[in-house]
């Protein structure tokens, strides 16, 4: 089973958090119930490549296959906290 704590905020706060984090310039995503909220759309876009952009390189990390994996198990299995 795959958790927001232990699995996917790690990954948020290093490939998402300078953009979706408390003063950010983005949607904030920095809790559970708001990545929650936007945890398919974050998927296709990590999938996809379009997340981070690379705009935000200098700033956070592509996911790793290994990481949009395991955010999509997360998407799969219902989001669990």
């Amino acid at each position: 089973t795959v958790f927001w704590e232990q699995d996917i905020r790690p990954i948020y706060e290093r490939s998402c958090a300078t953009c979706h984090g408390d003063g950010g310039n983005q949607t904030f995503m920095g809790s559970f119930e708001a990545f929650r909220a936007l945890g398919e759309r974050a998927l296709e876009r990590a999938s996809s490549g379009e997340m981070p952009p690379p705009t935000a390189s200098a700033m956070a990390e592509p996911l790793t296959a290994d990481e949009v994996q395991l955010l999509q198990t997360w998407v799969e299995e219902g989001m669990n906290p």
